[in-house]
């Protein structure tokens, strides 16, 4: 049955089930709109329920539900409520070994929550016969220091996942995501996720350039998109500038941008023992560049060694739960925000 023939029978169930209390209602309200009716006036129809939270799922604001069935928005709120503290309270984690934790934003400012989701949560066999997976968060936090990770661990436990069984943990490059895991999960491998380390080098090859385009505007005029994109995506045009900069040797930018390059094609490299390799000899060339935000990039990322090398042997990454924190950012947006952190979580 279609979710709205189930909720026209939901309502017609109701009018006929409450007729009278309805009649009652209307003449006192001036309306004669049909309520779903329950057990101490505050559980709705069963049927009804499950039609209201499919409108829930499908995308909808709980206004627009609430709009749509004819009930006031905070009966709707209970609901949400009590359906996931009911999801919450049989919730089995047991089987999680891999994390990945990343932040995102709840509202303007600097409020945040940490998102910890299982990037291999389930399983799914494609038409070829390999077989991908597909994320789900696990566990949500408010901030985004090594306090979240703590809450992370508790909930955890509470769920059937010990500590000790988390065998990988990816995440970005923060200092305090990095002391949280390694309080919470001493026994796991931390992975760094390649984006946030492409991103690092990527911020400092743009410091370069934008210092000495106030320094030479004629002559880097129309060269923004010849140096930001990739090689192989430059257009005729944007290839011609970028040689022509390129032969001039007085500029820093080509060197930092050669730098750039090969860091990235290093990141798409598969083979551990050949990642290491190319890495070191690129740590060696960024060190001696006489490029202070090459050189610093170069720190950070010899600070996260290990666990660079632990993503080219794992090649796990947040990309999953980057798309998870995408999700939740087109849900928050979609409902104008929420006012309270707890409301959001769920």
């Amino acid at each position: 049955m279609a979710p709205h023939e189930l909720f026209s029978v939901c309502v017609r169930t109701d009018r006929s089930a409450a007729a009278g209390r309805t009649r009652r209602q209307g003449r006192a309200s001036g309306t004669n709109r049909p309520r779903a009716v329950g057990p101490a006036g505050e559980r709705l129809h069963l049927y009804f329920e499950a039609v209201a939270l499919h409108f829930l799922q499908s995308g909808m604001t709980v206004a627009e539900a609430a709009e749509t069935v004819g009930e006031h928005d905070n009966r709707l709120w209970r609901l949400v409520e009590r359906t996931t503290t009911a999801a919450l309270a049989e919730l089995d984690l047991s089987e999680v070994t891999t994390l990945c934790l990343d932040e995102t934003s709840t509202r303007k400012g600097h409020n945040y929550i940490t998102v910890a989701s299982d990037p291999k949560a389930v399983a799914v066999a494609k038409k070829d016969g390999s077989v991908r997976y597909r994320a789900r968060v696990v566990a949500v936090e408010e901030g985004r220091d090594s306090g979240s990770v703590a809450k992370v661990a508790q909930f955890l436990e509470k769920h059937g996942c010990k500590a000790d069984q988390i065998k990988t943990v990816a995440k970005d490059m923060s200092a305090a995501y990095k002391k949280g895991v390694d309080e919470q999960f001493p026994k796991a491998e931390q992975v760094v996720d390649p984006f946030h380390a492409v991103q690092l080098v990527g911020e400092a090859f743009d410091k370069i350039r934008r210092r000495e385009h106030r320094e030479n505007p004629e002559l880097f005029a129309g060269s923004l998109w010849a140096w930001r994109r990739r090689e192989d995506r430059l257009s005729e045009e944007e290839a011609a500038i970028r040689s022509k900069l390129l032969r001039n040797r007085r500029l820093k930018t080509g060197r930092a941008c050669m730098i750039n390059e090969c860091f990235r094609e290093i990141i798409q490299i598969t083979d551990p023992i050949q990642f290491e390799k190319y890495l070191g000899q690129w740590y060696g060339w960024a060190r001696r560049s006489k490029l202070p935000e090459m050189k610093q990039a170069a720190g950070t990322i010899k600070d996260h060694w290990n666990e660079l090398l632990a993503f080219a042997k794992t090649r796990l990454s947040n990309a999953a739960a980057e798309a998870l924190n995408g999700i939740i950012q087109t849900v928050k947006r979609k409902s104008r925000g929420f006012r309270l952190i707890p409301t959001s979580v769920p």
